[in-house]
């Protein structure tokens, strides 16, 4: 067990072998590799350093791994490094893996149901009616989906914000029957953030025919993306059914209004055939031409951050059904950081 922690620890901090060996200074990168494949055990106090250098308690070490992973899907792979994709992977492992602990001590065991799983998407229509049924089914009508993450949060989809390169948007992964969405933490634009999340959704929920390529698959899951953010009729009452011209003022109070950004909408109105395809290749000609910027002046001020695992662990904190210490663990949190977030006020 110990082995297999203290590899999983090194990649979640993107060490190799002989980068670690030269943190911790008097072991070689043998030793090291003999720790990882279970010749041998270290003492207390290597095992005092090697939580120190990777920032964690030191159970970590002998905590059961109670998370396996279904097919990691990075749309952008090509372009992360080997040692980026580890530490992702790992990153996510050690955090569910903490609060999977956390749900189990509170007995919480509530399923992910998926309102479209008998629906095969073969089209852009199909994934444009998957949207619709699926804001159906969570009652979430036309309105706005002021909190992305909340939503999905009360569905039972776990969201993990991740500090990662900036060259990862985010994934969606399956942990049993667990869906788990991975986004990166320092996405600054919030309307970026949001679309990231409704496209992974898309990965999640939608059972896409077989045949398709890799392409059609990215174009569904945006095309589902964007239809639930903002409803095909929404889209149809704001703009009307057929458009020449559209001006960037009606644009703007869609993206303050629904939360998804200008060029995003611009994309469905074209799929919804508002605007012709001609006109949308002008669009992005223009776009290309004068900076995205130019198009990306919503003023949305919505937020989006996970809070479900958080606020149970504060629960758990005042219920006392966990000691401080223990939700020190849980959290990879020192007792003064987390003493200093709580309030108890009854």
């Amino acid at each position: 067990m110990f082995g297999e922690r203290l590899k999983s620890a090194r990649k979640m901090a993107g060490y190799s072998l002989e980068e670690l060996a030269g943190k911790l200074g008097d072991i070689t990168k043998q030793a090291i590799s003999n720790y990882e494949n279970g010749k041998r055990k270290p003492n207390s106090d290597i095992i005092i350093k090697l939580a120190k250098i990777f920032g964690v308690k030191p159970d970590y070490f002998i905590r059961a791994t109670l998370v396996k992973f279904e097919n990691f899907e990075y749309r952008k792979k090509s372009k992360l490094l080997k040692k980026e994709i580890n530490a992702i992977e790992e990153k996510t492992r050690d955090y569910l893996e903490r609060y999977f602990e956390l749900e189990q001590i509170m007995g919480l065991d509530k399923k992910f149901s998926n309102p479209l799983e008998d629906m095969q998407i073969i089209n852009g229509n199909g994934a444009e009616l998957a949207a619709e049924k699926l804001r159906a089914e969570w009652k979430i009508g036309l309105n706005p989906i002021k909190n992305l993450i909340e939503t999905l949060e009360e569905k039972e989809v776990r969201i993990f914000d991740i500090n990662a390169d900036k060259k990862f948007d985010g994934l969606a992964v399956y942990s049993g029957d667990i869906p788990i969405i991975i986004i990166n933490k320092n996405i600054e634009d919030i309307v970026r953030k949001r679309m990231t999340i409704a496209h992974e959704l898309g990965h999640i929920l939608l059972k896409l025919k077989r045949e398709l390529n890799n392409r059609e698959k990215e174009q569904f899951c945006f095309r589902f993306a964007g239809a639930f953010l903002i409803p095909k009729q929404v889209m149809l009452n704001e703009l009307g059914e057929k458009r020449t011209k559209i001006t960037l003022n009606e644009l703007e109070h869609l993206n303050e209004e629904y939360g998804i950004s200008i060029q995003a909408l611009m994309r469905r109105a074209r799929d919804l055939e508002i605007i012709t395809g001609k006109k949308y290749q002008s669009f992005c000609i223009r776009v290309k031409k004068e900076g995205w910027e130019k198009f990306e002046t919503g003023k949305y001020k919505g937020e989006e951050k996970p809070v479900k695992n958080i606020n149970l662990l504060y629960r758990a904190i005042s219920e006392e059904i966990i000691s401080i210490s223990k939700a020190a663990s849980i959290s990879n949190k020192t007792i003064s950081e987390l003493e200093s977030e709580i309030e108890i006020v009854l």
